[in-house]
């Protein structure tokens, strides 16, 4: 067994290797805004970081099948587990990470001449190509093949006899999926190749789309270079979730409903702690925002409140350790909005896993508690902390047992905090799945609508802090 957890640096050499250079990869701004909720380590790179390991320890110099299932992203910093076993005549690898099997590879050994390589050394840039479902139908082309010299270090026991030219196909395959089709907004799901050692090797690896599904976004291409032949597949994802304008909403929240409020919100630069500030300062709310990462969307909010003359301000506020000092406030607060949420893995029916739950437990209870007491210092004495639930506690759904659990766990402490920190008020909300970055989906979801929703419950517990 191997283990191993991937650096930015480690991404940028892969990147620069292998030409795949989509922000997902290389980005974590922009990447915090996909739906693996963090900057991704290339699925090629882990095949092959797992083909070197398995090279290390015996003779490795080519296959007549490679196929690889990319089941789960793994996220840069995550620890992931390796482990190959032999199954009649094929090898299996799997890859665990934190979440659960991230890869599944089947290689069908075989003797193959490892030739040096003499084709390109470098590579032309790419501009990464965006497309929707209709424009990748019978989408066609080849990418040359390329192989920088620092292959080798990378992956040093895969060089000492494995063929560089099926090494240059396989980097080109990432390319294809991260630059070129489905391009910018690409998910690499898997790949299924066999080789022909018999045949000279290619220059280029060719791609054909035999399949464009809608319903599911998958993409399926046929790809070839020299005796390697097979295809790959690619889920087109969707671009990340914009909440509703302010403009469009002034006509839905009267303009002084929420007059009185000092209203901090705990992760509202996006999601649905973004909508619920720009209800809030809409309906004459004094609204403070906060960041951990996306200053950049943060600022937008505030750009977008004052263009139509609202007053919004914006401060950084990490749960794991709250500011000692909240500068330009003198006011003290009336109401905390708690938005803050790590990235939600889906976790796996029939298992149940204490790491993710323990990871999403430190943010929806121990960062509650640690955001309380520091509210407490800072707000009247009946303020009102807001604290968004899920019905996915009295509904369950197999995928995600862990966030109903940590979700549960912050209701209760919810009830225990309101009685201790007294006359401060703690309520919770369940809400139904609402439309966000993390909730959307490759295929169609019901989800209700996140203005009326968030806009009831903003109303309800301003109702409840005035009756107090």
């Amino acid at each position: 067994m191997a283990v191993r957890s991937f650096t930015m640096t480690c991404q940028r050499s892969f990147a620069d290797l292998s030409g795949d250079r989509n922000p997902v990869h290389i980005d974590p701004l922009t990447a915090r805004r996909s739906l693996l909720g963090g900057v991704a380590v290339h699925g090629v790179h882990l095949l092959l970081w797992a083909l070197d390991v398995l090279a290390a320890g015996r003779e490795l110099r080519g296959f007549a099948r490679l196929r690889a299932q990319f089941e789960r992203g793994v996220l840069v910093g995550e620890a992931v587990d390796l482990v190959w076993q032999q199954d009649k005549d094929r090898l299996l690898g799997r890859l665990t990470g934190a979440a659960g099997t991230s890869v599944r590879i089947s290689l069908t050994l075989a003797e193959c001449e490892a030739s040096a390589w003499r084709g390109a050394n470098e590579m032309d840039a790419l501009d990464c190509e965006e497309h929707e479902m209709p424009a990748l139908e019978k989408k066609a082309g080849n990418l040359p093949l390329a192989l920088p010299p620092d292959w080798t270090l990378m992956f040093p026991h895969l060089a000492a006899g494995f063929p560089p030219a099926i090494v240059a196909a396989l980097l080109a395959t990432t390319r294809l999926v991260g630059m070129v089709s489905p391009g910018l907004l690409s998910i690499f799901s898997s790949l299924d190749l066999s080789y022909e050692p018999a045949t000279p090797p290619g220059d280029t690896l060719n791609y054909e789309v035999i399949r464009a599904d809608p319903r599911v976004r998958l993409v399926d291409m046929a790809v070839q270079s020299g005796g390697l032949h097979g295809t790959v597949s690619a889920f087109l994802r969707p671009k990340p979730y914009a909440q509703k304008a302010m403009a469009e909403m002034r006509e839905t929240v009267g303009a002084n409903e929420f007059a009185g409020q000092e209203a901090i919100l705990i992760g509202g630069s996006r999601g649905l702690g973004e909508l619920a500030a720009k209800l809030l300062a809409i309906g004459g709310a004094q609204v403070t925002i906060t960041w951990r990462q996306g200053e950049a969307d943060a600022q937008a909010v505030v750009a977008e409140a004052a263009a139509l003359g609202m007053h919004m301000q914006a401060q950084r506020f990490d749960v794991a350790a709250p500011p000692l000092d909240q500068p330009g406030q003198s006011v003290p607060y009336t109401h905390l909005y708690y938005f803050a949420t790590p990235r939600i893995p889906a976790g796996w029916p029939g298992q149940f896993n204490p790491a993710l739950f323990a990871m999403l437990l430190d943010t929806y209870a121990m960062g509650l508690v640690r955001s309380v007491n520091w509210m407490a210092a800072r707000s009247v004495p009946n303020a009102c902390i807001w604290y968004p639930s899920t019905v996915f506690v009295e509904q369950p759904d197999p995928y995600f047992a862990e966030y109903a659990a940590a979700k549960a766990c912050g209701e209760a402490l919810c009830a225990q905090l309101s009685v201790q920190m007294a006359p401060l008020r703690v309520v919770a909300d369940r809400l139904p799945r609402l439309p966000t970055d993390q909730t959307q989906a490759l295929a169609a979801v019901d989800m209700a609508d996140g203005v009326a929703t968030l806009l009831a419950s903003l109303r309800r517990h301003a109702e409840l802090i005035r009756e107090k």
